[in-house]
């Protein structure tokens, strides 16, 4: 019964559009991706998260920033690997 519930719930969200969250200006930050209506990059916000921050930690200090945003830069960077905007690393050998 919880799953059908899960997949019910799951299968009728809408899809966030990225784009309504993630903007380029290239008059702000010379045109990195930015969250909508700040001057926070996606660059930055995912160092926050390599540095070891968690979403609590980034939505206190960033009140600007909801949860919705940080979902959104998370699809944004699926896209870009999807579409192979990111660098591929070579494989090494040892």
């Amino acid at each position: 019964m919880l799953a059908k519930k899960f997949i019910t719930l799951y299968c009728n969200r809408k899809k966030m559009n990225w784009q309504d969250y993630i903007v380029s200006d290239k008059e702000i930050l010379l045109g990195k991706p930015l969250i909508k209506g700040t001057r926070i990059s996606v660059e930055h916000v995912v160092g926050l998260f390599g540095q070891g921050w968690d979403e609590k930690d980034i939505l206190e200090n960033y009140p600007t920033l909801n949860k919705e945003s940080l979902k959104a830069i998370f699809l944004y960077l699926q896209d870009c690997i999807k579409d192979g905007l990111l660098f591929q690393p070579s494989k090494r050998i040892a």
